[in-house]
């Protein structure tokens, strides 16, 4: 290493941005009027090379760039920074703060600020140590005598000394003057003699040591002198809510503690996080501000989110404080089952049984503010009991009891209609039944059709009905009206019909007349319900056992001797059994001229079926010939009897 004789210790080595070594070096060098100088050690060879020298006097010495200096630092700007005991030709105690370009042609010193080398001088006098860079970018240091005189200083000491910040253009303001109140001075807050210098820490207030204090022992002091923000709490917790819902607001309180005025230049949130503010965009010192932050989540399970606030904290443009933010989304909802009840048929002014539906939270929180009500058309002919309490746990059920008591012969229809704090509120069942009469006999009429005189219909049934929950009594089962005697009944029903129950009364009709016939079929009964007779309407229409057709004939006129052409005759057997034939025979005036010449009826007619005789004619003289064709059965009208008649020629 190169080495050149220096007097005067050196400062601590500092490592510049461009890997070069850099120190200042106080006293002189055995040349008249040098007094400290600027150097640089180039690593990779061990070289030194001496920037810049510092002279107090002599004609060879440039005036009014200080000397004895106390150490340097790079700042951001790459331009060295430091301070000097002394300052320029006069050799009193003043001193400069400088800058220092190392990289100029040549390498230039620029003097920011001379310290007052006099009494009673307010910025300050003899730097003890270099200075700092702050977070702001200005720098930051101490000097040993103060803005009072010395007599006012702490005795056999030289001053009170301040703490003084400066900007890179030069621009100086004191921070703090030292044992500067009262007559004599009160120097409980040390003196700048003793004092080291200070540091920055990382809550952007500076601390150093001073001489004196209360007690002469010297002291350790923390100096506020820039904006500092204080956010309060750290974090905030939202309890569970409801997806698609707002929370109540939870407050965020932003302090300025420092000895500037905080800068705010947003406040914001993410994820589903919302906030307010009355902060503005600046926060004065030793003052607060709100911000009220909401929580609506629009997704369940965890969500978070940040709260960031940016200012200048330290000086420091662009300083971001962060708050986090966490919620629970929560989505409560309710399901039923079933989604709707049907009571189908109920006796009037009867209650129905007891229909359930349960009703289940199915979401990811609690069902909460259950409300249970009956809406609809015919709401008052519904009723509902439940043990539903006003908050169901997830996954928790609870019943709902209805019945249907009708007031209406008449569909009725209403809703059970549930609401709570589910999205899809309020939530409804359909409800419906229909009010009948609480008795009934069906059919209301019936009509038998035609019956053979004599013979019995096929048996038609009448159903009669106890809707009501309790039994009915019956009193009376029979027919009125002008043919009441031709119908008849057998029934299953008895003296009573039980609860919700039905029996068959089975009719026949037996007409005793050719014609229509009528009748009322009539049941009495009561029940603490119902008390009356319900009636069907009965008809039928009576016809013969068998019939011919047609019932006469008139042939065409026809020669003496001669066979007519053929007329056809229909016997038909109405009855539901087969009809006995025994014959047929002719009688009347002229019985002989009339001859059955084919027949399809035999000894027995089926049921319900037909057979043909066929008869010519034959006259055995001239003019009107006339005769009865007599067939005769087992029907209660036998014999059939047809007219003929024809003229011979």
């Amino acid at each position: 290493m190169s080495v050149e004789r220096l007097r005067g210790g050196p400062s601590a080595l500092i490592q510049g941005l461009d890997g070069s070594f850099y120190g200042a070096m106080g006293g002189g060098f055995g040349v008249q009027g040098v007094d400290g100088s600027l150097f640089e050690i180039t690593p990779s060879n061990g070289v030194l090379t001496t920037l810049f020298y510092f002279c107090t006097s002599g004609s060879t010495c440039p005036a009014g760039d200080g000397a004895e200096p106390l150490g340097v630092i790079q700042g951001s700007d790459g331009n060295l920074y430091g301070t000097t005991y002394l300052y320029g030709n006069t050799g009193g105690i003043g001193g400069a703060v400088f800058q220092f370009n190392p990289n100029s042609t040549p390498p230039a010193l620029n003097v920011l600020h001379v310290f007052c080398s006099l009494n009673d001088c307010a910025d300050g006098r003899g730097p003890t140590s270099g200075v700092i860079q702050g977070s702001d970018g200005d720098f930051y240091g101490m000097t040993v005598f103060g803005d009072g005189t010395e007599s006012e200083c702490s005795p056999g000491y030289f001053g009170c000394g301040t703490v003084f910040k400066i900007t890179s253009t030069g621009t100086l303001t004191t921070l703090h003057a030292f044992c500067s109140e009262g007559t004599p001075p009160n120097c409980a807050d040390g003196t700048g003699l003793g004092g080291t210098g200070l540091v920055q820490g990382a809550d952007f207030n500076f601390y150093g040591t001073a001489g004196g204090g209360a007690n002469g022992a010297g002291i350790f002091f923390v100096l506020v002198a820039l904006p500092i923000a204080r956010v309060s709490p750290s974090s905030l917790s939202f309890a569970s809510q409801d997806e698609g819902t707002t929370s109540s607001s939870q407050p965020v309180t932003l302090s300025n503690t420092g000895q500037e005025a905080l800068a705010v230049s947003s406040i914001v949130s993410s994820g589903d996080f919302a906030q307010t503010n009355n902060c503005g965009s600046s926060v004065a010192i030793g003052s607060s501000c709100k911000i009220d932050v909401s929580f609506s989540p629009t997704q369940t399970g965890t969500r978070t989110g940040t709260l960031t606030i940016t200012d200048n904290t330290g000086g420091v443009a662009g300083s971001v404080q962060t708050v986090s933010l966490t919620g629970t989304g929560a989505n409560p909802a309710a399901s039923f089952s079933p989604a709707s009840l049907a009571f189908g048929g109920q006796a009037i002014n009867t209650t129905s049984v007891v229909k359930k539906v349960t009703l289940t939270s199915s979401g990811t929180t609690a069902l909460m503010n259950i409300s249970i009500a009956m809406t609809g058309a015919n709401a008052k002919d519904f009723t509902e009991t439940n043990n539903c309490a006003g908050t169901l746990n997830m996954g928790s059920k609870c019943t709902i009891s209805v019945t249907f008591t009708p007031t209406l012969l008449a569909a009725e229809n209403a809703t059970l209609q549930v609401s709570d704090n589910a999205a899809n509120s309020p939530q409804i069942v359909a409800l419906g039944g229909t009010g009948i009469p609480d008795v009934t006999l069906t059919p209301a009429s019936s009509n038998f059709g035609s019956v053979p005189q004599g013979t019995s219909s096929v048996a038609k049934n009448f159903t009669l009905r106890n809707n009501q929950p309790f039994a009915l009594s019956i009193s009376n089962i029979s027919f009125t009206g002008a043919n009441e005697n031709d119908f008849s009944q057998t029934d299953t029903c008895g003296s009573s019909l039980t609860a919700k129950s039905a029996c068959t009364i089975t009719v026949k009709f037996t007409p005793s007349l050719l014609g229509a016939e009528s009748a009322t079929l009539s049941v009495t009964g009561g029940s603490s319900g119902f008390s009356g007779t319900l009636t069907s309407t009965l008809s039928g229409t009576g016809i013969a056992q068998t019939t011919v057709s047609p019932t006469s004939i008139t042939f065409a006129p026809q020669k003496v001797g001669t066979m007519s052409g053929v007329h056809t005759i229909t016997l038909r057997n109405n009855l539901l059994t087969a009809l006995s034939i025994t014959g047929s025979s002719f009688t009347g005036a002229d019985p002989g001229d009339f001859t059955v010449s084919t027949t399809t009826c035999g000894a027995s007619l089926a049921a319900k079926s037909a057979c043909t005789i066929s008869v010519v004619f034959k006259p055995a003289a001239t003019g009107t010939r006339t005769a009865t064709l007599n067939v005769n059965d087992g029907a209660n009208n036998s014999p059939q009897t047809v007219s003929l008649k024809g003229t011979g020629e």
